[in-house]
Order: structure tokens, then C-alpha cells, then sequence
């Protein structure tokens, strides 16, 4: 029931921190997946709209592509200012002169 799955969800949040991640760590790929992100191109001043996953530092945007290709889930992402926004979706682009996507 959707009673019990938000039990579990808690549960799994709490159990958390103790394992030494941080409830903001984006998700990571099992070891056998692979990243629907296998080569990253970038286009300067787009930014994919909504749908984040996490965001994360990042020094560039082959940084944050970098994250994206270790994020399960993740099939695109904006680099702004430092900052790196995974993407569970890549659809809705924007225009943002200091972004890359």
C-alpha cells in the first residue's frame, strides 16, 4: 500500500547518513548498468528545464557530464555556475546564457 511504501522510504532515508552518504548524493548506477549517457556533447546557453535528479558541484561542464555518465537515471544535465543539475529528462530547453547543457 502507498502507507507502507512510505515506511520503507523513511526507513531507507534514515539508514542513510549512516552509511557515510548524504541524503544529497545523486543515485548511482549498479555496477552491471550502463549509462543511457555513453559520450557527452554540450550546447552553450540551453538549460534543460525541470526534471532534476540532484545537483552537484562541478567545476565545467565535462565535469558534469562526468557525473551524469555515474548517475543512474540520469540522461542529461546543465552545468550553471559551478553547479551541475542531473536530468531524468532532457526535453524542455530554455534559453540561459550562462548555462550549458
Amino acid at each position: 500500500s502507498e502507507w507502507m511504501h512510505a515506511v520503507a522510504t523513511l526507513s531507507m532515508l534514515t539508514l542513510l547518513p549512516a552509511s557515510g552518504l548524504s541524503l544529497h548524493d545523486p543515485p548511482r548506477a549498479p555496477e552491471d548498468a550502463s549509462s543511457p549517457v555513453a559520450a557527452c556533447t554540450s550546447v552553450a546557453a540551453i538549460s534543460f528545464d525541470g526534471k532534476d535528479i540532484a545537483a552537484v558541484s562541478a567545476a565545467n561542464v565535462t565535469a558534469c557530464c562526468a557525473h551524469c555518465q555515474q548517475t543512474w537515471g540520469c540522461v542529461g544535465f546543465t552545468h550553471y555556475q559551478g553547479r551541475c543539475y542531473l536530468k531524468e529528462a532532457a526535453s524542455n530547453r530554455v534559453a540561459c546564457e550562462a548555462c550549458a547543457s
